[in-house]
């Protein structure tokens, strides 16, 4: 597609007058155009990726995040609350316009001590400020209920079985996504439930070092869902004790103890299962294998010897017990 022609077509929809449209916006899954009004301000129009839902996950996300914006937080705005629909022969797009977020995404593997802190404080402030608010999500048990039932056809099959034993060396434990779906409707029952992103990773989140290093954007709320905080806290956790180059204790201290407790003052306190499981380490281990899954399914196994977050989420689960090896 002609993207600034195409660009320009949706902009007079939105009467918006212009200066420039700026190049695309790279390592987004949707396509993102920063653009320069006349008055010299920016703004980002978004054009998403035609997928199941769209339209309710954009309305749903644009609600949230305008709300967690009106309160104070970094979190992107809408600057027009209309969300256009585009036909073309390639199909139909959803477009919205957003008031535009300075800042920067870096590799996981920059984060410092200080960016670790902030992730966790600014997680507790969006607890903080979800809390009570009604806004339709899907259940995120109920979401990874239907994950699990997935990953279970899956690794039922004798030829990937086969596959996972004579090019990784691995076997799956063969009750561990049972168990996983045992944990999942336990957590159900958790008071205590509420809006949460589900999405807090690197490349939501936006910082800034003009006076001091910050938080200055928080993205992409479309992954949002009901449940107990500690999904949140568990699915950041996993992404980074995988993609951090720190030792998890420090990631745990840094994260949660600093900054979603101490700095944040978020609310947290572990949950027990059966008197000796904890439920974060639980749930950390869920992502794990969910994330394991994903790159089984969506890469060659003989390609995965090269690829050090696969490496690193398999030596995980190898420690936890959730796969062994041959």
């Amino acid at each position: 597609m002609r993207s600034h022609k195409f660009v320009s077509d949706i902009l007079r929809k939105y009467n918006i007058d212009y200066d420039s449209v700026l190049p695309v916006q790279r390592g987004y899954r949707n396509l993102v155009f920063p653009i320069k009004k006349s008055d010299s301000t920016l703004l980002n129009l978004i054009i998403y990726k035609n997928e199941d839902n769209i339209i309710s996950r954009i309305t749903t996300a644009n609600s949230i995040s305008n709300y967690l914006a009106f309160n104070g937080l970094p979190v992107r705005r809408t600057y027009d609350d209309r969300i256009l629909v585009l036909k073309s022969i390639s199909g139909i797009r959803h477009v919205s316009l957003y008031e535009y977020l300075h800042g920067d995404t870096i590799p996981w593997d920059a984060y410092t001590r200080q960016h670790i802190k902030l992730l966790g404080q600014y997680m507790a402030k969006i607890h903080t400020q979800l809390k009570g608010q009604v806004i339709q999500v899907p259940s995120v048990e109920e979401e990874y209920l239907q994950i699990c039932s997935r990953m279970q056809l899956y690794f039922s099959d004798n030829g990937v079985k086969s596959a996972l034993g004579q090019k990784l060396g691995i076997t799956i434990e063969p009750n561990k996504v049972s168990q996983y779906i045992q944990i999942l409707k336990l957590s159900k029952k958790l008071k205590g439930r509420q809006l949460l992103h589900m999405d807090f990773v690197r490349s939501n989140i936006l910082f800034s070092e003009k006076e001091k290093l910050d938080i200055s954007g928080i993205i992409d709320f479309e992954k949002a869902a009901f449940g107990h905080p500690i999904f949140d806290i568990a699915r950041t956790l996993a992404f980074l004790y995988v993609d951090c180059n720190k030792p998890p204790v420090k990631i745990h201290r840094y994260f949660l103890i600093d900054g979603y407790i101490r700095h944040g003052k978020g609310k947290f306190s572990n949950i027990l299962f059966h008197h000796t499981h904890d439920l974060l380490t639980l749930l950390i281990e869920i992502f794990w294998f969910y994330d394991f899954y994903k790159f089984l399914r969506h890469n060659p196994y003989e390609d995965l010897a090269h690829n050090k977050h696969f490496h690193k989420t398999k030596e995980f689960l190898l420690t936890s017990g959730a796969i062994t090896a041959r």
